[in-house]
């Protein structure tokens, strides 16, 4: 979700003030990717492929951009394989 998440009363709470110590733990340990590891198991995701995003987006795309909803999402992206968060958002879109 990011670093920030709106509370009810419009103010942003970190991820101090969100997490759990149970909840820090597992993101620490990357335990919370296990349900979208179940994902790949059974044949909805895949382990390198484009980021699941928002569908209601859809519109914003470009023809090209909006590609990356024609096949399974992956845990993990081609741009992040490949460069990590080195690359800039356009030539990271590319490489999904």
């Amino acid at each position: 979700m990011g670093k920030y998440v709106w509370s009810i009363m419009d103010s942003l709470l970190t991820d101090s003030e969100r997490l759990t110590s149970f909840g820090r733990f597992l993101r620490s340990t990357s335990l919370d990717e296990l349900t979208e590891m179940l994902n790949v198991l059974k044949g909805d995701m895949s382990l390198v492929g484009p980021r699941p995003l928002l569908m209601q987006y859809l519109d914003r795309y470009t023809p090209e951009q909006a590609r990356r909803h024609e096949v399974k999402p992956g845990i993990t992206g081609w741009a992040q394989v490949n460069g990590r968060n080195a690359s800039v958002e356009p030539r990271r879109t590319l490489r999904d």
